[in-house]
């Protein structure tokens, strides 16, 4: 006879297999992997124009603004985002 019984070597058994169900779960569920990527835009303007017209961006991308143009310019919202 070893050290535990069969009875005892099914509970740790189940009990181990419902701890690593409830870790999936857990894992499954979270925020952080359900969560997109964030993106990242490169808009420049030259000759008075932007060289990306429009994008949609989400909280948390990035957008990088290059002025190839002589003078300074802005980016700003039209609806106040």
């Amino acid at each position: 006879m070893g050290f535990f019984d069969r009875t005892t070597v099914r509970m740790i058994a189940l009990s181990i297999s419902v701890i690593f169900g409830i870790v999936a779960a857990v894992f499954v569920s979270s925020p952080l992997r359900n969560q997109a990527a964030a993106a990242g835009f490169d808009v420049s303007i030259q000759g008075f124009a932007f060289r990306l017209p429009t994008t949609q961006v989400s909280v948390g991308d990035t957008v990088r603004w290059t002025n190839k143009d002589s003078v300074a310019h802005t980016a700003t919202s039209s609806n106040g985002a």
